[in-house]
Parts: C-alpha cells; sequence; structure tokens
C-alpha cells in the first residue's frame, strides 16, 4: 500500500512539474516533458513489477514456513489394526512390529480297542492337550526406498514340529523368516536369506488367513521334502502384476532355489554323500477373472529336489545313502504320531507337478489342489549309487488333492493379496462390541475334504511285509479327512476357530524303517500284515491374535 501511495504521489509530481515547464518553454520544453513521461511510466512498470514478484516471494515462503511446521508436528509412529510403525517423512526408511499368537486346544476321540494292547489294530492312543501352535514376534519395514527386509520369531511349539527355543537345538528353529528383498525394478522382486518360497496355494496363504486350524496334509506332507517351508536358506524372484494381459486379472510368477532350513542338522560324512539337500521349486498363478463382487483364479506349482541328505546310520558303499520320507499328522497338530508315512525310501532326486483353481462370489468360497510326485530311487543296498553295473531302486509315485468352501454367513467378503495370489480371511463389518449394541463380529462356516495316498505296489494283507519290501513296494497308508468348521471373526485381529475331522486312515504295516513318531507296523513284525489304520474324530479349536 505504501507502495502505491509513493508512486501515485510521483506521479502527480512529475505530471505539475511537467505543465509549469511546457507553459515556459514552447515547443521545446514539450517534447522533454513527453520523453521524461514516458521514462516515469517505464519506471512505475518497473516499480509495480517489483511489487509482484516481493508479494509472490513472501507467499512462498509462508507456504514453506508452514510446511516446515506441518513436518515438525507430523509424528513418525502410525498404528493400523494396532501394529505399530514408524516411518521416516519420506517413506524411504520403515519399521513395523508385527506378532502372532495361536493358541491350540484339541480332543481325538479313538475307539479304545482299537489301540489296547493284544488287539489286532497297531496304532497309539492320541493324547488330548493345549499347547502354542505359534507365538510368532518380528520386524519388517523398507530401508533406502527399494529395499525391504523383514525378521521373524517363534517362541512356540507343540513338539509335533516347528519347536521354539530348547537347549537342543540352542535356539535354531526360532528364526522362522530373515530375509532381504530387492523391489527397485517394477513388478520384480529378488528375495534372499532365510525365506518361505511361494509353492502351492495354501502355503503361499499366511497361516493368519487360513479357513482352517492346518493346511490340507496333501500340502503339508510336501512341503518339506520339496523345500518349500519356511526358513529356507535360498533366494527367489518373483513378478507380480496387476493387468498383465487385461485389466482386471493378476499374474504371479515366482521362482526359488532352497537348500536346507535354517534349524536342519547338516552333518557330512568321509565320503562325502551327505550334502545339503538343494531343490529348485516355484509357482504361477494367474487371477483369470475379477469385479468387485468376484475372483477367479488358476495356478501350478512344481519343484524338483537335486539331492536328498544322507542318514550316516544306513551305509552302503561308498557312503551313507541320500533319502526321503513322506508323512503327516491328522490336519491338527498336538499329538506327534504320524497316521500315514513311507518311512525312509533311498532317493537321488524328486520332482513335483500340480494344479490349483479357487474362486469367490460375494460370500462365498471354493478351492482346492492337486498334486502328484515321484521319488527316483538310489541304488539298492550292497551297490554304489548312480553306477550303470548296479540295479537302481525303484522309484514310488504317490498323489494328494483337498477341496474346500465356505459360506460367510454375516454377509462380508473374502478379500485378495495380490502380492502372493491368495485369499485373505473376511474383515467384519460390525466388530464384537456387545456393550454398545454396534455388532458381533462376522461368522463363516467351512467344509473341507482332503485325501492323500502314500502306498505304492503295497500288496495285501496275505503277504509278509518282507515280501512286499522285496517288490520295493511302499506302505504308507491312505487318509481321508473330512472336515466341518466355523470361524468367528470378532474383529481385525482376534478370531476363533473350531474344526470337527472325521479321519479315516487305511493303512497295512509298513516294510520300511519308520520315522521318529510312526508307530511299529505290527504286534510282531515279519508276520501277515496287519491293519495299522483306524478310523477316529478330532475336535480343534484355535484362540487366533495378530497384528
Amino acid at each position: 500500500m505504501r507502495k502505491t501511495f509513493l508512486l501515485t504521489t510521483t506521479a502527480v509530481v512529475a505530471v505539475m512539474a511537467f505543465a509549469l515547464t511546457a507553459e515556459a518553454g514552447g515547443r521545446t520544453a514539450k517534447d522533454t516533458r513527453d520523453a521524461e513521461i514516458q521514462e516515469l511510466k517505464a519506471r512505475l512498470d518497473r516499480l509495480e513489477q517489483q511489487s509482484a514478484e516481493d508479494q509472490r516471494a513472501n507467499q512462498d515462503a509462508a507456504v514453506q514456513e508452514q510446511s516446515r511446521l506441518l513436518k515438525i508436528e507430523k509424528t513418525p509412529m502410525t498404528i493400523a489394526n494396532g501394529r505399530p510403525c514408524f516411518n521416516t517423512a519420506d517413506n524411504s526408511f520403515s519399521a513395523c512390529f508385527r506378532a502372532r499368537l495361536h493358541l491350540d486346544a484339541v480332543d481325538y476321540f479313538q475307539n479304545r480297542s482299537d489301540f489296547n494292547p493284544g488287539t489286532p489294530l497297531n496304532v497309539e492312543d492320541l493324547a488330548n492337550g493345549v499347547s502354542f501352535r505359534r507365538a510368532y514376534f518380528g520386524l519388517e519395514g523398507r530401508f533406502m526406498t527399494d529395499w525391504e527386509y523383514e525378521i521373524r520369531l517363534n517362541f512356540a511349539g507343540s513338539g509335533v514340529e516347528n519347536a521354539g527355543f530348547s537347549a537342543a537345538n540352542n535356539g535354531a528353529q526360532w528364526i522362522n523368516l530373515a530375509r532381504v528383498a530387492y523391489r527397485g525394478i517394477p513388478n520384480f522382486k529378488v528375495n534372499f536369506g532365510a525365506i518361505e518360497p511361494l509353492f502351492t496355494l495354501a502355503d503361499s496363504t499366511s497361516s493368519n488367513e487360513l479357513p482352517f486350524m492346518e493346511r490340507a496334509s496333501v500340502v503339508a506332507a510336501v512341503l518339506g521334502p520339496f523345500g518349500g517351508d519356511d526358513a529356507r536358506k535360498g533366494f527367489e524372484l518373483t513378478y507380480q502384476k496387476v493387468g498383465t494381459f487385461w485389466p482386471s486379472d493378476n499374474l504371479l510368477v515366482s521362482g526359488a532355489f532352497t537348500a536346507s532350513r535354517t534349524g536342519q542338522a547338516h552333518n557330512d560324512t568321509t565320503a562325502g554323500q551327505n550334502d545339503e539337500q538343494t531343490a529348485l521349486l516355484g509357482r504361477i498363478a494367474d487371477r483369470v477373472y475379477s469385479d468387485p463382487e468376484t475372483n477367479i483364479q488358476i495356478g501350478a506349482s512344481a519343484s524338483h529336489v537335486f539331492n536328498f541328505p544322507a542318514n550316516p546310520t544306513v551305509l552302503v558303499p561308498p557312503g551313507a545313502v541320500p533319502q526321503v520320507s513322506f508323512g503327516d499328522f491328522p490336519e491338527v497338530r498336538m499329538n506327534s504320531t504320524q497316521l500315514i508315512g513311507t518311512g525312509n525310501i533311498a532317493a537321488d532326486s524328486a520332482t513335483l507337478v500340480g494344479l490349483e483353481a479357487v474362486a469367490t462370489f460375494r460370500n462365498f468360497y471354493v478351492g482346492g489342489e492337486y498334486y502328484t510326485w515321484k521319488v527316483d530311487g538310489a541304488g539298492v543296498a550292497g551297490c554304489a549309487i548312480n553306477t550303470s553295473t548296479c540295479e537302481r531302486g525303484l522309484s514310488p509315485k504317490f498323489s494328494g488333492y483337498y477341496f474346500e468352501g465356505s459360506w460367510v454367513i454375516t454377509g462380508e467378503f473374502k478379500g485378495y493379496d495380490a502380492a502372493h495370489a491368495s485369499l485373505q480371511s473376511p474383515k467384519p463389518d460390525h466388530p464384537f462390541d456387545p456393550i454398545h449394541g454396534t455388532g458381533w463380529g462376522a461368522f463363516e462356516l467351512l467344509a473341507r475334504y482332503s485325501d492323500i495316498n502314500l502306498n505304492w505296489h503295497e500288496g495285501n494283507q496275505t503277504q509278509l511285509d518282507a515280501t512286499v519290501a522285496a517288490l520295493g513296494g511302499v506302505r504308507g497308508g491312505e487318509e481321508k479327512i473330512t472336515t466341518l468348521g466355523l470361524n468367528w471373526y470378532l474383529n481385525n485381529n482376534l478370531r476363533f476357530m473350531f474344526d470337527y475331522e472325521m479321519v479315516d486312515v487305511d493303512r497295512m504295516g509298513n516294510p520300511v524303517a519308520q520315522p521318529t513318531g510312526v508307530p511299529a507296523t505290527c504286534v510282531v513284525p515279519g508276520t501277515v500284515s496287519c491293519q495299522a489304520g483306524q478310523k477316529l474324530s478330532i475336535f480343534g479349536t484355535r484362540a487366533s491374535f495378530a497384528f
């Protein structure tokens, strides 16, 4: 305002001066006056331009100061669904804490005559109990913008698998994940360390998003032998993009090279034939159709194991024989007895292929997987491995499948995780809060049928175990499980699971040595084969909390 007043005053004085000069000086004075007026106008224009520039500079300074104050006031910590995260202002560094607690209670309902001493059936009395299936605590985040890290420790374990700290393992099984990944190339991810590769649909689904307490037996039986479970030393390359072929699809292609788990014992023999297990495995999946109410996805997984670790207690010249075994517990984890199991099979390598399909429509879900695999047998006893002059071991084949479905009776939809090409649990529209009358959470009804067959040339009950073994047979057994379930999602962090299983195991005496936890073959070894299977029911519950 002050500048405008000065400019106006100057202009008035100048005009008056020129007028007086014109009256005194004639035509020459008039010319001088015109020149000075033009100069004053130019000066006035410069002053006005400078005034506008000063005004813009003041506005910019005010904006910068406001931005600085906002950055100072902004807290670096956020909490989403109870998960604390710390982020730098430019989001180039972050750290988020994670936790997951799964507390299980399991009751086995068996026919008492099945395990009384002296009966024809040779089975165990499975023990009921309560245990922490998982107690994860971890840290994940981002550094230098394009890198991410994840460390996850497991402090629990039922003693069946994935046990936590003990004096025997010196805490080795604490490590569940310890990985670093580079994501600087659009749609690509390079992952290395102690990883859990994207392998099978069920295992690509987080344990906190599974519809049932455990994955189907066929998936659980192949994950370890084919290098796909957690804490695997290795590296992985993944490509994932939404809209690869058309706007609604989601393509995921992943391949990994893995060795043994972080807590797995590794002892070389003098013959050098007790190398670590190594495997090349991967998964491809594509969401072929999607709209706001529907997702349809198909995919496949495959793995080839190049070598298995040897059992140093079973010596075959010139060294120990590489071996592998397949088995699983019923689809809960409480008792250490596997109801099906192949025992140790001499193996040079093995190959697995499988298919998957999953679909959701509104609050309904269906899905399933099928897998078949073959073991390439090592040389028979008394022969050098991989020599053409010696008879090769037989190559048994096994298979299994499952299909499942659910109905969220309160109407919520299952989410879709594009990064892992898997489904997520429904999120309650009205979280549990009966005191204020806002809601009771979400409820989901489920059903699953699974079948895994670990028999290969198993013969019949009139044949001796030794006879079947000589023919290269494997009596691992066939297990069929029908499961009915109910899930109660109180909120995004807490849910209760209730699974009722009807288990049917058909298994004859096994001709090969049994792994730890598998019951003996028959009451009197070497006699005519007995029935080692049984029918039972299992009721399991889980309280699950995670952030």
